[in-house]
């Protein structure tokens, strides 16, 4: 059995390709989510909330990294791709520490810039916090340390791909601002190019991510990928299970009677109970029901009188003394009428 071949050396060049490819094949997506986020950026620019202001900007910035991660990672592992369960990310259980972890790293960056440690060293040594926390389940300072173990020997090439598309984005900025000015319909426009420019580099992390492990560890996309998928299953398993556990309460039931929906939920343990009450009630509900009239004379009649039960009466009867066994559910039972209140409010679907 041979061994799969190494995956090809990766690039610059290469990385920028596939990400302008991943945002144009999936531009809706993408532009989607970051519209979301850089509507609530501008809505902040208009306020001028001050100090808030540049809060929300740095959670909002946070968001969007994580919604666009966990959608490239989706893309790469050859799902397709809609913006909705992008944005439930926000749902998420861990989205909580990914938001945390977000605006430390953006927030350090940001002072590095203003103070002496230059911002081009932290960028690519913490480049893939995000899509490691995501895929790994590690912590604040795991996912640091895990990503410092993996661009370690590669972080020259992801510093330059971060730049060059730094520097194509910048020179387009700059062309808006020329021929519009600064604006209201400058302001617009810029807040429109910054959202549909954060498509092509806010994947870059998860690009990283898959490359260098596939690179270092030799692992596949699939197996990189599996432990989202193995997080989505567990989800919709318990979903499912919680929409199951409705049934023991009768709420799904043929029979909408409480006595009857009682009856039921004892006889849930096994699948063959189930399906004895079941029949019961579409039985009873298929007889025809005897008027108030009729249904009095025969209760006046005397009991030795009275027709032998009918095979109906006679499961009604076993199924009452056997779901109530310490309460006179059926009281004309043994003379072989049936309460007509029960089946009157017994439905079959």
């Amino acid at each position: 059995m041979t061994a799969a071949p190494p995956p090809p050396p990766w690039t610059v060049i290469s990385v920028l390709e596939r990400s302008y490819a991943m945002a144009r094949d999936n531009f809706p997506a993408f532009v989607t989510v970051t519209m979301v986020f850089a509507a609530v950026s501008l809505v902040v620019d208009v306020l001028s909330l001050g100090l808030l202001g540049g809060l929300i900007h740095l959670v909002c910035s946070a968001a969007t990294a994580i919604c666009i991660t966990w959608g490239a990672l989706q893309v790469m592992g050859g799902r397709t791709l809609e913006w909705e369960p992008m944005l439930r990310r926000l749902q998420a259980s861990n989205f909580g520490m990914l938001l945390l972890l977000g605006c430390i790293q953006y927030f350090v960056i940001a002072i590095s810039a203003i103070l002496v440690v230059p911002p081009f060293f932290l960028l690519p040594l913490w480049a893939v916090t995000i899509p490691a926390m995501m895929v790994e389940r590690a912590d604040i300072a795991g996912a640091f340390n895990r990503s410092m173990d993996l661009t370690r020997h590669r972080r020259l090439p992801i510093l330059g791909a971060f730049l060059l598309w730094a520097l194509i984005f910048a020179a387009g900025a700059v062309v808006i601002i020329v021929l519009l000015g600064h604006g209201p319909i400058a302001h617009l426009v810029l807040w429109v190019y910054s959202a549909v420019a954060a498509t092509v580099v806010q994947p870059l992390p998860a690009i990283f991510y898959v490359l260098l492990r596939e690179e270092k560890e030799g692992a596949t996309v699939e197996q990189i990928v599996g432990p989202l998928d193995t997080i989505r299953n567990a989800s919709a398993k318990g979903t499912r299970r919680t929409a199951s556990s409705s049934v023991g309460s009768g709420a799904d039931w043929p029979c909408s009677s409480s006595h009857a929906r009682n009856a039921m939920a004892v006889s849930s343990h096994t699948e063959l109970d189930k399906s004895h009450s079941t029949s019961f009630c579409q039985r009873a509900a298929r007889r025809p029901v005897s008027s108030r009239s009729s249904l009095l004379a025969d209760s006046r009649k005397s009991p030795s009188s009275a027709p032998p039960p009918s095979g109906i009466s006679q499961l009604y009867a076993s199924s009452a003394n056997r779901y109530w066994p310490t309460r006179n559910v059926c009281s004309s039972a043994s003379t072989g009428t049936i309460p007509s209140a029960l089946f009157l409010k017994c439905t079959v679907p």
